[in-house]
């Protein structure tokens, strides 16, 4: 039986960016959702790609090996109820 589920990370709010990429460096299946804005300065335009959810990362994994996710910096915690979180 498969235990790999869907679940929400909370993690620290602008940091989505890198814990998506943190989390494929150790072989695991991250979802962030991202839109583009441009933002405008006096002197310039930029695309800036924002998280849809910010604070939060979706990510396909077992979660009897939550220990090893949460350890990582950035992360905050598995959303859901304690120790089982919610798929």
């Amino acid at each position: 039986m498969n235990s790999r589920e869907w679940y929400a990370l909370q993690v620290y709010t602008g940091k989505e960016k890198w814990v998506t990429a943190a989390l494929e460096e150790r072989g695991h299946d991250p979802l962030l959702l991202l839109y583009t804005v441009v933002s405008k300065w006096s002197d310039r335009r930029m695309q800036i790609d924002r998280a849809v959810f910010p604070g939060y990362v979706f990510c396909d994994l077992d979660l009897h090996r939550r220990a090893a996710i949460l350890g990582m910096r950035g992360v905050l915690r598995v959303v859901g109820r304690p120790h089982a979180g919610a798929p």
